[in-house]
């Protein structure tokens, strides 16, 4: 750093060497032998140059390899601060847009402190080394010049000023748009079946709105700053001159020569002064870049540097060491920061004793999860206090002690990695041997086997694991917390995505785990389950944050007969299949096992194989060893025919599929050739500012050049040239200097009119690109968002950071570059009105100049392409990392995430630094060319004189050779400026291309614009619209997992207004069935066909219109209650809206007081608040006081959106007509639910998914583990509503339940991606030998391999 910055310093103080050399270029041309005395001066040029070639180099290669260290560095450090942060904090923010805030942030502190600071720097070493050289030519007329000087620098802090403030508010106004975008693509599925991508796209603009409108007063503030510079600028060169004349017709001494001063004086002085002011201007482009820099460094280390209440690594803190695993709350009161007013825990006290099983049970919000949260120290008691072993847990160290703990929540979190690294971030030095022995513990490891084929552990999960059905997720997630063989076990429903097996096998793994360690594991078991938790030690009933039962099962089943938990027990086992239950009666060695499984059947995730068992199995009467060896037998001929079908029907597909691949990479080389800056104007707009800011950028180019001509003028002018009385020195003089006075208020005018111009032509490129990547990006198939460089958190970041970068080139750059150009062609001009010879002579040396500047741009688009693909990898992990902030605090190995963060910024640092040798070169190269420059034109201007004195022929004219350089020199001046946004254009150029790449990428399936793209589509009759679905030889397979058909050529068929239970195993094609109907994906091979038509004719939007969906994992968005169920439908009434929560089991907690007392305190809500009783409230308060209330809430309402903080607003959804708003609902409905639902329970958020699905009252109703998150109450009640709402309409029901399944009209039992059996529950049940009876019983046997 130190090298580069001092680099950067000497390269400035060659600069203006000009100054001390420009004497003696004035008294070479006067002279008669001029070329002998204007050749040494030349060649001292072309020295100066060349040394000021190997220092740009230096300055520029260093500074980009620190810049590229320090980035990464930043980045990191931002990244470890983030996720050093107590969960409250992240409670309190908008999480989704701290991603790309990292990526945006830590962009802008790279560029600040690498060659833009650098250029600052080279800049005031040209300021004080111009200064120096003026003030040894003549001390007081330098002085003088210099009582101007705080002028300029009054508006250079005015411009630093305009552009800090500038920056931060429109980082923090788009941090609302970013935080909006990455909701919605974080559930694009959700988005996707419930059609509201153009809702999202709507939202989307109007938050983009604000952000341009902030932008636009931004520019306004710094055209001003930046004009009035130029007008400070140009105007002190009139007063320098006007002063200079007057020392010279005065006669004024000059003490340093003991003469008077002279033109060569004068004109020296001038340039030392013009050197030391005008290096100011050249650095105000890399100003913004500093300032910018500044405010993002600021808002950065507010994270890195602030202290955690709650820290992981707090100094005195007592070490944890071994640890028994004994647990005690005394008198816990707590209430969660966001919602002070409702209390969780109310004077809670436990004790979870060493070794034991405790589960807590309750309804939805009881508290349980709290408690969880509270031993993992995610949160500190308000009141009360927790202890460990006897120590108060406060006071352990935190790090250590979350690493002693086995933490799964209820909805499962794998990040996209492979399954190795997901596993590693539980315990990162465990070994491949390890790694699969805790898969095997939690009924992992067979399905990696068979599915993933050769890539086993190594195979990635994709986005959120979406590669995974949901219990292969929780297997995994399971398997991460046993790798650590904790003391303390936190099962947050963790089994509830799995089947009764595989709950079954789980929990003798974790039997088997305690045996390991001395059966000294305290487990703590939230579940809805009684097979889960009625083997437990303790059990512990809450309501509304008390304990109201405590006991075994027994115990409480004594003790409280009409308590609460015995209707739990009571309600489960009436839910029990009685025919089953009296078959267990007569066989009385497998009543435990069927209890467990007969209360919970998971139709969903079966195991392939079983591992190996530690009790023994007895036979199902309806199961016999012959049946067993027959159908082994009839099933190894079947396999046999499958793998070759499958073998052919791989080699079709390939071929078809490489076939796409060629057509993509096509299209990808195609993109990487198109213009995209001719693409750039063409949405640039207003037309008529691209106009002004042309013609104006033309007057701007001109100021220079002109310049160049009065400034030749004046030389001759003092030197007496035009005349050497005073009289006429002076007359000339005045003239020359109100010209230049003119040139100022032009300067003023064009400066202005130029930035301000272009900078809302930037803005909108910049709003129109956003919007249109964001518009096509929800348009894109989900196959799209499964490729690892298109998670939600690249994207946001691309949106962020790469459509800024475009905005530099098509505002800023542009600017530049058009200033520069006319510049250059005035220069041309004037240099051919003046003396065509010199002119022929400039000709030939901007050609070099634009060869350096080129070749510097194509090094950095290089340079950009590769960085940028290559950190693709870091930004996925970080916003991972940042997203599921829960789960990487469990760990306790922030450490481990941080350093496979780092390892992935290596690649980019790495390109860059290799890259920024053969940058510098070109770079230093460049500035040579200007040194060059200047030498050729005088030492050829001096050579034309000679000529002519030798022939007695004097055509050629000193003034105007010097017209016709001076106008040159300051045209390529102006190049020079325009080079410094070398580097910006390559990056913006590969900004751009991806961008665009990104954007004209065309999607498989399109809902919104299907019709444009496909003709003779059939529109939905919805009223005659039956749902009937039939799969005829369907294979599919997905496309990031190509050696893995899921559905081997799939027939069956379900019947219009008929319930249909899907069971299998665990990735025999269930959720994947549920995802080709919605059109999610398209089949490879094979017909899907709805009503009899195939569903690729259909309007998609309609089609998915017609179908409702709740999935295994509620994802909820930020806005209210109201607006989440609306999110179904959002043009239903709000009697509608409160009757599909009702039938949802929602309505009672939506109503309650708890919930009521929540609502959001944000000033958008107090505002609609304070609007909706404003009758009430006028007659209270008078109009008066009534406006001035609601003014001071807007101007809350303005510093919210100014600090940045993400909110739904009012009309996001509920944009409904009064007529719609038939009753008034509860306050209930307007509760914020928070980011991802974060201020609810699982059970609360499953219920308002589950309204938001019946509120479209759809014709095919698709419910994948709809009610797994619910409470045994509650799930009974929900059932019954969707029992009543599935008739009369399609319904495909995945569950675990057989109280879910037993209903259904037909059960179809998948197995290996095909149909293996189907008929009635009765039916299958008592089938001797069938698939779903040994599934219900629980004794499928191990399959042999």
């Amino acid at each position: 750093m130190a090298l580069g910055y001092f680099m950067s310093i000497v390269t400035g103080l060659g600069l203006p060497s000009f100054v001390f050399l420009f004497g003696d270029i004035i008294n070479s041309f006067s002279g008669a032998n001029i070329l002998d005395a204007i050749r040494p001066t030349c060649i001292q040029f072309t020295i100066i140059g060349s040394a000021i070639w190997v220092t740009s180099y230096f300055y520029y290669a260093l500074l980009v390899i620190m810049s590229e260290n320090i980035g990464q560095k930043t980045r990191v450090a931002y990244l470890k601060g983030i996720l050093q942060q107590d969960i409250a904090w992240f409670d309190s923010i908008n999480v989704t847009e701290l991603s790309s805030r990292l990526s945006k942030e830590c962009q802008a502190i790279q560029k600040a402190l690498g060659e833009k600071m650098g250029t600052i720097q080279l800049s005031m070493a040209m300021c004080f080394s111009g200064l120096f050289f003026a003030f040894f030519r003549g001390w007081w007329f330098s002085l003088i010049l210099l009582f101007v000087f705080p002028i300029i620098f009054l508006m250079t802090f005015m411009i630093t000023l305009a552009m800090q403030s500038g920056f931060m508010q429109n980082l923090r106004s788009y941090g609302q748009s970013a935080g909006y975008a990455e909701q919605a693509l974080n559930a694009i599925k959700v988005v996707q079946a419930f059609g509201m991508e153009q809702t999202e796209m709507i939202n989307y603009d109007k938050y983009l709105g604000r952000a341009r409108a902030t932008g636009v007063k931004t520019h306004m503030k710094r055209a001003l700053a930046i004009a009035g510079f130029f007008f400070a600028m140009f105007g002190y060169y009139a007063y320098a001159f006007y002063v200079g004349s007057w020392l010279v017709t005065k006669q004024v001494n000059n003490s340093i020569t003991d003469k008077p001063y002279n033109a060569g004086d004068i004109m020296s002085c001038f340039f030392g002064i013009v050197f030391g002011v005008f290096s100011l201007g050249m650095a105000t482009p890399n100003i913004k870049a500093v300032t910018e820099g500044r405010v993002a460094g600021k808002m950065a280390y507010d994270i890195i540097e602030r202290i955690p209440a709650i820290q992981l690594d707090q100094q005195g803190a007592k070490p944890v060491g071994d640890i028994k695993g004994e647990i005690e709350f005394r008198n816990v009161t707590f209430t969660y920061p966001t919602r002070p007013e409702q209390k969780v825990l109310d004077n809670f006290s436990a004790v979870f004793r060493e070794g034991k099983t405790t589960a807590i049970v309750g309804a939805s919000g009881s508290g349980k999860s709290t408690i969880i949260q509270m031993i993992e120290r995610f949160y500190d008691p308000d009141q009360g206090e927790i202890y460990l072993d006897g120590k108060p847990l406060n006071s352990l160290h935190l790090r250590e002690l979350r690493r002693k703990i086995g933490y799964v929540g209820q909805e499962p979190v794998l990040f996209n990695n492979s399954i190795k690294e997901n596993l590693l971030y539980g315990k990162p030095d465990a070994t491949d041997e390890e790694v699969i022995q805790a898969l095997k513990s939690a009924n992992a490891y067979d399905f990696i086997n068979e599915k993933m084929g050769k890539t086993g552990i190594n195979t990635h999960v994709g986005n959120a694991g979406g590669q995974l059905s949901g219990g292969q997720k929780q297997r995994i997630a399971i398997a991460r917390a046993f790798i650590k063989k904790p003391k303390i076990l936190l099962l947050d429903e963790a089994t509830s995505a799995l089947d009764k097996r595989n709950e079954k096998e789980v929990q003798g793994a974790i039997d088997r785990i305690r045996v390991e360690l001395g059966g000294s594991i305290t487990t703590v078991v939230i579940a809805h389950r009684l097979s889960t938790i009625r083997n437990s030690d303790n059990i512990i009933v809450m309501q509304k944050g008390k304990i109201i039962e405590q006991g075994d099962h027994n115990t409480l089943l004594q003790q409280y007969p009409e308590g609460t938990y015995a209707k739990f027990v009571k309600e489960q086992e009436n839910s029990e299949d009685q025919q089953q239950q009296q078959h267990n009666d007569h066989n009385p060695a497998i009543v435990n096992m069927t209890e467990e499984y007969d209360n919970n059947l998971d139709t969903q995730d079966a195991p392939q194989q079983q591992t190996t068992q530690n009790y023994e199995e007895p036979l199902s009467p309806s199961e016999n060893p012959k049946n067993q060896k027959q159908n082994q037998q009839q099933k190894s001929k079947q396999t046999d025919n499958i793998e070759q079908q499958e073998t052919q029907m791989k080699q079709k597909q390939d071929q078809l599929d490489s076939v796409e691949d060629q057509q993509l990479a096509d299209f990808k080389k195609q993109q990487a050739k198109n213009n995209n800056f001719i693409r750039l104007a063409k949405i640039s707009e207003p037309k008529i500012n691209i106009f002004i800011g042309i013609v104006v950028s033309a007057g701007q180019g001109l100021v220079m050049p002109w310049f160049g001509i009065l400034l030749s003028k004046m030389l001759f002018v003092l030197n007496g040239w035009y005349g050497a009385d005073t009289d006429t020195i002076r007359e000339k003089s005045d003239y020359y200097c109100l010209l230049m006075f003119i040139a100022a208020l032009v300067a003023l005018c064009t400066g202005f009119s130029q930035k301000f111009c272009f900078g809302v032509i930037g803005e909108n490129v910049t709003l129109k690109i956003r919007k249109s990547l964001y518009r096509s990006i929800l348009m894109k198939h989900i196959g799209f968002f499964d490729e690892k460089e298109n998670s939600p958190g690249v994207i946001s970041s691309s949106m962020a950071s790469d459509c800024q970068i475009i905005n530099g080139v098509s505002a800023e750059g542009l600017a530049s570059q058009l200033e520069a150009m006319f510049a250059v062609l005035a220069g041309i001009v004037i240099g051919f009105i003046y003396n065509w010879k010199i002119s022929l002579v400039c000709l030939a040396c901007p050609p070099f100049m634009i060869i350096g500047g080129v070749m510097n741009a194509k090094f950095q688009a290089g340079l950009s392409n590769d960085s940028d693909s290559a950190s693709k990898e870091a930004s996925l992990l970080a916003g991972d990392a940042i997203l599921n902030y829960r789960t990487v605090a469990s760990f306790g190995y922030e450490d481990q995430l941080i350093r496979d963060y780092s390892k992935l910024l290596d690649g980019p640092r790495k390109i860059a630094q290799k890259r920024a040798h053969v940058i510098g070169v070109i770079f230093g190269f460049s500035q040579f060319v200007q040194y060059a420059v200047f030498a050729a034109l005088y030492y050829f201007g001096a050579l034309f004189i000679q000529h002519d004195i030798d022939n007695m022929n004097f055509k050629d004219q000193p003034d105007d050779i010097f017209v016709a350089i001076f106008a040159m020199m300051f045209g390529a001046m102006a190049a020079g400026q325009a080079q410094q946004f070398g580097p910006d254009m390559g990056k913006a150029k590969a900004a751009s291309a991806k961008v665009f790449g990104m954007m004209d990428l065309p999607s498989k399936i399109n809902a919104v614009e299907q019709d444009q793209h496909q003709s003779n589509l059939i529109d939905l009759d919805y009223n005659n619209f039956k749902g009937q679905i039939e799969f005829r030889d369907v294979w599919f397979r997905y496309p990031t997992r190509k050696n893995d058909w899921i559905l081997k050529g799939l027939n069956m068929k379900i019947n219009a207004k008929e319930t249909v239970a899907l069971v299998g195993e665990s990735g025999c094609g269930k959720s994947t069935i549920v995802s080709l109907l919605l059109r999610f994906y398209d089949v490879d091979q094979g017909q899907i066909l709805i009503d009899g038509v195939n569903i690729k004719q259909y309007n998609l939007h309609q089609l998915r219109h017609a179908m409702g969906l709740v999935m295994q994992e509620p994802t909820l968005f930020n806005y209210t209650v109201l607006e989440n169920i609306l999110y179904g439908q959002d043009y239903s009434t709000n009697s509608q809206v409160r009757e599909a929560a009702q039938i949802a089991n929602a309505l009672e907690f939506i109503e309650s007081q708890q919930l009521n007392q929540a609502f959001d305190d944000s000033a958008e809500s107090l505002i609609q608040r304070y609007q909706e009783n404003e009758q009430y409230l006028v007659s209270k308060l008078g109009k008066q006081e009534y406006d001035e209330v609601k003014q001071l809430l807007q101007d809350l309402q303005k510093d919210e959106i100014k600090k940045g903080k993400f909110m739904a607003q009012a009309g996001d959804i509920d944009r409904r007509e009064d007529n719609k708003k038939d009753i008034e609902l509860h306050n209930g409905f307007n509760v914020d639910c928070g980011l991802k639902g974060s201020k609810l329970s699982g059970g609360q958020k499953q219920r308002i998914a589950i309204a938001r699905a019946i509120i479209r009252k759809p014709k095919m109703l698709i419910l994948d583990e709809a009610t797994s998150a619910l409470d045994e109450a509650s799930q009974r009640k929900v059932q019954v509503a969707l029992e009543n709402i599935m008739n009369d309409r399609t319904s495909i029901v995945i569950a675990h339940r057989l109280s879910t399944v037993e209903k259904c009209d037909r059960i179809m039992v998948l197995e290996s991606g095909r149909l293996v059996e189907e008929g009635g529950f009765q039916e299958l049940k008592q089938k001797d030998g069938g698939i779903f009876a040994q599934l219900a019983s629980g004794m499928q046997n191990p399959k042999n391999k």
